[in-house]
């Protein structure tokens, strides 16, 4: 049975690396720390993949700091301490020392958004104790509670609208509105030159249009189609389900997103059409 759901498994994810897939019992635990009633199965527990993929390439250098906040529902006014903020730190050596640069709202406002810090904490879980301890720094990757003392909550409403990246002024997130990616479908769609989808990566998002017909990996029927919304008969092909395309990307507002395969978790979006996840991807290059 675990064969024949890993092959399924595995199937599905045809255009993908294959991950490991580890047999758990959810009831027992057995799968997880140790095999238990298990022994059939000789690989590697669950704790020991999940460690092997924290210890895989992370970039570590001072100047790749990416310090993602999902939004202002992530801010918060604390009494004796401030304002706080919540995020992942995805890349790079967060300290108390240094100054923190946002982005997308410094590139829209043509002027650096900074922040100083007061200080900062591992974010802790609903079940943990309320503890004081605070720290001088944090590596990649992990969840961080940072006091701000020049940021209050109405300001993040309006900062963090587009999402919030913050970096340093050594090396800021990259901001784009014009990408090359590729884009994997989970389902069959036509596509066509200005077709609209929204566009969500980094906690970010922005409409976005397909602004280059797409060269296919695989075959895919080309034919002419007319889009009621641009009143012309465009080009359009339709694609197979998990279809991979390269295309180029133009985004209504600027995002934070890389195309360095060093920072991958950051290069990756999803599309979304008639608010419906139909598609992830990676950014291959900024335009």
């Amino acid at each position: 049975l675990c064969e024949q759901i890993e092959k399924d498994l595995l199937g599905e994810l045809d255009h993908c690396p294959a991950p490991p897939i580890v047999p758990v019992s959810a009831l027992a635990g057995d799968g997880v720390r140790t095999a238990g009633q298990m022994a059939w199965y000789r690989g590697p527990k669950l704790v020991e993949v999940v460690e092997q993929a924290k210890a895989s390439a992370v970039p570590m250098l001072d100047d790749s700091l990416h310090f993602v906040v999902e939004g202002s529902k992530e801010v918060h006014s604390l009494p004796g301490i401030g304002t706080v903020i919540v995020g992942t730190l995805e890349s790079g050596v967060l300290r108390r020392t240094d100054r923190l640069l946002l982005e997308p709202a410094s590139t829209q406002r043509g002027e650096a958004v900074e922040f100083p810090i007061k200080s900062m904490q591992y974010a802790r879980s609903i079940t943990e104790r309320r503890t004081n301890e605070t720290v001088d720094e944090v590596a990649a990757r992990a969840i961080v509670s940072v006091a701000l003392p020049d940021l209050n909550v109405r300001m993040a409403g309006d900062l963090f609208k587009r999402g919030a990246v913050f970096g340093t002024a050594k090396r800021r997130p990259t901001v784009a509105e014009l990408i090359e990616a590729e884009v994997f479908f989970f389902e069959p769609d036509t596509v066509y030159e200005g077709k609209e989808y929204v566009f969500y990566t980094n906690a970010s998002q922005s409409v976005a249009h397909i602004t280059r017909l797409p060269q296919m990996e695989g075959s895919a029927p080309f034919l002419h189609t007319r889009s009621t919304k641009m009143r012309d008969t465009v080009l359009a092909f339709q694609t197979g389900e998990a279809d991979s395309i390269r295309t180029t990307i133009r985004l209504k507002f600027p995002v934070c997103i890389e195309a360095d395969p060093a920072f991958q978790r950051l290069t990756r979006f999803i599309l979304k059409h008639n608010n419906k996840i139909v598609a992830c991807g990676r950014c291959l290059a900024i335009l």
